[in-house]
């Protein structure tokens, strides 16, 4: 799997992914790289194709038990084309039949309008839409391809009864080119078949020059090449000079004879020129003396060229479109995002940290890139999708400490977890989350039409949990107030990073006395705890750009429940400068609002050991839980709203009404009795020092 990254020098680096089976010739080296020592993506793209060559080679000759073996290319090359060629001429001899006989033509179109009244292609088993297990002379269908093999069943079966190949040969990355290459041939013929019985006969030329190609190329060739074929061979042969000569010199006699009567629909000579059709398909395309002189057969002939000339500038579209490499298009984006994020940063001191997640989404759509096998961005469907998000809910949840898993990809990690057994990830999603991330910025840049795999992965949970979640009950809430940091006054220790984690403490009894979003506590700096009104508040706003607001309503004042100081949060505010976050052990994950570590604390700690997540409970219940309070106490709507931060729902209040008196808010605030509720809390022991 090869790619190209530019360095910080401005010098292309060749990079070539080797796989696991050839990792042993190559010291046990995962990738190979290689600086270029060009500033020009052509030159690196370039010199790319022959290291990459040159690689392959190597592996080509390279047998996994260690010795060296001759693989006899030219051998291998002849059995592919004699399998094209013959299924070249078996779809030209079927042709001729369509072509020049009427009742065979005839039946087919039966054939075809019966099965579909019969159920159509569902009604059929195998993989071809007509049943011919009781048909006569549209038996020779069968001669294109005879049986329900797959197409790579039937390669194995040619290669195993023609014994070209001994086993060292067998065990090359060459044979492998040359199998896929000869699976391609037989998929051709198939759908050569599936033409025939759909009656789709414009699909014809295209496929058979797909299938001269394979037999005659190494590797696919792009639309310019295809196009000159098509010119060469097709155009501008004598032959086909010659039949365009007759058709053009048989409408114009036929023009002079009919000047009293209908003029009959008859397609240019120039359609035909620039409709490129193989010189042995060209009777289904281009009129016989005898067929124009029947105006019905020539009005469906007329059609069918016009179809073949829409088919045609579909495939170039197709063809021309530029492959989007994903390799190349990740490493655009993360330099774009990188330099984004040091924009954002500037004046500030960077760390490590604050790229988190931009790494993050570069890692975990190389894993998509990995599952989904395909390196060209702009051929990605929904399909793929789905099945990337299946395979990617097999990754391990894998310890930070596990060696053995490190810089391994998707499917690698996928296939070493068979033996070390840990469990499964839970967060699929996010992989394809990633995914989409990116792609929504290359659809931005037009360098793919539209990001498919947009919807194929879950929304990230957050308005569903807050619509969803169920208010906690007392019992629920004293259980959580039984945990050690409550009975010890403190947090946890964090002794990789050093600092006291004070939010263990802290965070869930503000949520109980303010009601707040948790993404809204944990955004809170000491400057947004001031005085308004004579009342000491929290202001909850966006003025920082790392804030953020869910709705123009949420921004508010809420007064502090005066239990808090109470518990010491005094202590808690004592000789911090106004700039600092109230939790300042939390980081900005660019993604949780700073609210990711105390979300998998929680998790840890209540949710999944109190069985939170059936019972439809989460943090987000602790904000039910204080509007339930006032509910149970008469408390208008309009004066909870703009405690908590809701759209005022009565009109007359929104369009009309002013912001709710302060001291009214207090009073409000004050009536739910956190005294009673956290007896047993120890009061806080202050902001201590990591020791």
């Amino acid at each position: 799997m090869r790619y190209l990254t530019l360095k910080p020098n401005g010098k292309w680096q060749f990079r070539f992914q080797i796989p696991y089976q050839f990792r042993q010739h190559f010291n046990n080296r995962r990738e190979v790289k290689k600086t270029l020592h060009v500033s020009s993506k052509q030159e690196a793209y370039l010199l790319g194709i022959k290291h990459e060559l040159a690689i392959k080679q190597f592996m080509s000759e390279v047998m996994l038990g260690g010795y060296v073996h001759d693989f006899d290319e030219a051998r291998a090359r002849s059995l592919v084309s004699n399998v094209a060629n013959k299924g070249i001429q078996q779809i030209n001899e079927v042709t001729q039949k369509v072509s020049n006989d009427a009742v065979f033509s005839a039946a087919l179109r039966q054939a075809r309008a019966t099965q579909d009244i019969l159920g159509g292609a569902e009604a059929v088993s195998g993989q071809f839409t007509l049943d011919l297990s009781m048909s006569g002379a549209l038996r020779v269908l069968q001669l294109i391809y005879p049986d329900e093999q797959t197409p790579r069943q039937k390669a194995q079966a040619l290669i195993e009864q023609g014994i070209v190949f001994d086993s060292a040969a067998k065990n090359s990355a060459a044979f492998d080119l040359l199998f896929n290459k000869l699976v391609l041939v037989f998929k051709c013929l198939i759908d050569a078949r599936l033409a025939f019985e759909t009656l789709k006969f414009e699909q014809l030329a295209f496929i058979v020059t797909r299938i001269q190609f394979l037999s005659e190329h190494e590797n696919l060739v792009s639309i310019e090449q295809v196009q000159q074929a098509h010119q060469t061979f097709f155009v501008d042969s004598p032959r086909a000079k010659l039949k365009r000569q007759q058709v053009a010199n048989l409408r114009n006699r036929k023009k002079n004879d009919v000047t009293n009567h209908t003029p009959r629909s008859t397609s240019s000579t120039e359609d035909i020129n620039q409709t490129h059709i193989p010189q042995e398909l060209s009777r289904e395309v281009v009129p016989s003396e005898d067929e124009v002189d029947s105006s019905c057969h020539r009005q469906e002939i007329s059609e069918l060229t016009k179809q073949v000339a829409a088919l045609t500038d579909v495939l170039v579209e197709k063809e021309e479109s530029k492959i989007v490499n994903a390799y190349e298009l990740i490493e655009e984006y993360y330099r774009e995002a990188i330099l984004k994020k040091k924009a954002d940063l500037r004046g500030k001191k960077e760390t490590e940290k604050d790229f988190d997640h931009i790494n993050a989404t570069k890692k975990k759509f190389l894993d998509v890139v990995d599952v989904i096998g395909k390196e060209d961005v702009a051929t990605w469907t929904s399909k793929d999708g789905y099945q990337a998000l299946v395979e990617l809910g097999k990754l391990p949840h894998v310890r930070n400490n596990d060696q053995r898993f490190k810089n391994l990809l998707a499917r690698e990690r996928i296939e070493l977890n068979k033996t070390v057994q840990y469990p499964l990830i839970d967060t699929a999603d996010r992989y394809i989350q990633a995914a989409s991330t990116v792609l929504n910025w290359a659809e931005k840049k037009d360098y793919i039409k539209s990001n498919l795999l947009k919807g194929v992965a879950k929304p990230k949970k957050g308005k569903q949990e807050v619509d969803d979640a169920e208010p906690f009950t007392l019992d629920d809430i004293r259980t959580i107030l039984s945990f050690k940091s409550f009975i010890l006054g403190k947090g946890n220790r964090n002794t990789k990073k050093k600092k006291m984690l004070h939010y263990q403490y802290w965070f869930v009894l503000l949520m109980m006395a303010t009601g707040a979003r948790p993404s809204e506590i944990a955004q809170l700096q000491i400057k947004d705890i001031k005085e308004k009104d004579g009342i000491l508040c929290f202001e909850i706003n966006d003025e920082e750009e790392t804030k953020r607001m869910k709705t123009g309503s949420a921004k508010r004042y809420v007064p502090v429940h005066s239990h808090l100081f109470t518990l010491g949060f005094d202590l808690m505010l004592k000789d911090r400068e106004p700039s600092e976050f109230l939790f300042d052990e939390l980081e900005d994950t660019n993604h949780t609002s700073r609210y990711g570590a105390v979300y998998d604390w929680f998790s840890y700690n209540f949710t999944k050991p109190m069985g939170l997540t059936k019972q439809k409970k989460s943090p987000y219940s602790f904000r039910h839980w204080f509007i339930d309070c006032f509910k149970q106490a008469g408390t208008s709507d309009h004066v909870c709203g703009e405690i908590v931060g809701h759209v005022n729902k009565n009109i007359t209040y929104r369009v009309y009404g002013s912001r709710v008196n302060l001291k009214l808010l207090k009073e409000e605030i004050e009536k739910i009795d956190l005294e009673e509720i956290t007896k047993g809390v120890v009061p806080f022991q202050g902001r201590i020092a990591y020791s």
